[in-house]
């Protein structure tokens, strides 16, 4: 799970984890407190690769990618995920 995820790599830096709704059959797991592009980027690759994190969870259709504090209500505002994961390649992964 997320929360023993966090405690196991990342105590030090008090994460908080958060849900919310997302559409009808999607919600969204808001990871914050991570200082820096740097920091969520490598967060992201190390939730991505950690099997104790999403078993159980259905992967079709679970999807990660990280979003600004600033961008963040452009996103829910927008709800165009494809949009924005083309944005974030973009921006984050072909750095």
């Amino acid at each position: 799970n997320i929360v023993n995820f966090n405690v196991d790599h990342y105590a030090r830096l008090n994460l908080d984890v958060s849900g919310e709704p997302f559409s009808t059959n999607y919600h969204i797991l808001k990871v914050s407190g991570l200082p820096d592009v740097s920091s969520a980027l490598d967060y992201l690759r190390r939730f991505d690769a950690s099997d104790e994190v999403i078993d159980g969870t259905v992967a079709e259709g679970f999807t990660t990618f990280i979003v600004s504090p600033e961008n963040y209500d452009i996103f829910l505002k927008d709800r165009n995920t494809g949009a924005y994961l083309n944005f974030f390649e973009e921006e984050y992964l072909n750095r």
